[in-house]
């Protein structure tokens, strides 16, 4: 029997995410807070802002009221931007009853406090409903998603038995869900592979090739696991899924935005311009700076992710800044 989920965020992801839940028998809840694109919803069963040429079936309701959104859903998928999280996760609280699952799918850290995007929900959320809090991350582009292209995540909980619940309601023929222990680790990676994906792409801009990449993609993983030891995540976490496998499709994939904001900055458009112009938000450029200042506060030597910083916000040009680094590498 299909579960109720409500996913919470109509970007491309969301709709996704909504989208794989329908497929699999559930009854899906798409709330946005953009009136124009649930009524373009409603009307086209398209999103056309966020995932355009992708029919929605009729087991998607739009919704725009969050409460009818979250109301007795068994599943309530968070899929905002990070910073986003914690007003949307404060929201919902009042709604939300001790057996929801809260599954969030945002990749993050968020500035000052340097949590993880469950420890920031956890944060505002009281009960039992607080160990119900589950994070997703793995190798998903969502376009390639949408048109049934086999897909792995992992997802990992405070507890497991809300992860394999999550496991069982989103699971099928073309999507498989892998639950780990390691709650820090999947959640990591998810975010610090967006920094990455930033310098693989100014490599395509500069034009170095697949050799350079790869040779950066090496000590990106690196970097990661070092991270995560610091948190106490386990290495193997980033040897799989939610380490390797999402840090290899965001920094080669041509839809990552990420990838192609690293590539925008290395043909000469200025950080600015490039936000200016972005429907969707690339996360990396926030993580690199929340990043580079958890890394200070941990002491870690972690020369790509400082070289990143530098090129982000202490304008050092991508090309000098990147061959300095490969000297090292």
């Amino acid at each position: 029997m299909g579960k109720t989920i409500a996913v919470l965020g109509a970007g491309n992801a969301g709709t996704t995410f909504a989208l794989i839940a329908a497929q699999h028998g559930n009854a899906v809840r798409l709330w946005t807070i953009e009136e124009d694109v649930a009524e373009m919803m409603r009307q086209s069963r398209e999103n056309r802002k966020y995932l355009p040429g992708v029919t929605l079936p009729d087991e998607i309701a739009v919704e725009v009221d969050l409460e009818k959104a979250v109301a007795e859903a068994d599943i309530v998928m968070l899929s905002v931007p990070s910073h986003v999280v914690r007003r949307l996760a404060r929201a919902i609280a009042p709604f939300l009853m001790p057996e929801q699952i809260v599954l969030d799918v945002a990749k993050g850290i968020e500035e000052k406090t340097f949590y993880m995007m469950s420890e920031v929900i956890h944060s505002e959320l009281s009960g039992p409903v607080r160990q119900n809090i589950v994070a997703l991350s793995g190798p998903s582009i969502a376009r390639e998603m949408s048109r049934g292209v086999p897909t792995a995540v992992a997802v990992a909980g405070f507890t497991r038995n809300p992860a394999e619940q999550v496991r069982q309601a989103f699971e099928g023929p073309t999507f498989r869900v892998e639950v780990l222990d390691d709650m820090v680790g999947v959640q990591l990676g998810g975010a610090l592979k967006n920094v990455y994906a930033l310098a693989a792409g100014m490599c395509d801009g500069l034009e170095y090739g697949n050799n350079t990449k790869a040779a950066l993609v090496t000590r990106a993983l690196a970097e990661m696991t070092q991270f995560g030891a610091a948190l106490g995540a386990k290495a193997e976490t980033f040897y799989g899924l939610a380490g390797v496998g999402d840090l290899v499709v965001t920094c080669f994939g041509p839809q990552s935005r990420n990838r192609t904001f690293g590539e925008k900055l290395a043909r000469g458009q200025t950080r600015t311009q490039i936000l200016q112009e972005s429907v969707e938000v690339a996360e990396g450029v926030q993580v690199t700076k929340v990043a580079y200042a958890f890394a200070q506060m941990l002491r870690l030597r972690l020369p790509f992710l400082e070289t990143i910083y530098a090129i982000l916000y202490e304008d050092l040009p991508p090309h000098k800044a990147l061959s300095l680094f490969l000297r090292g590498v």
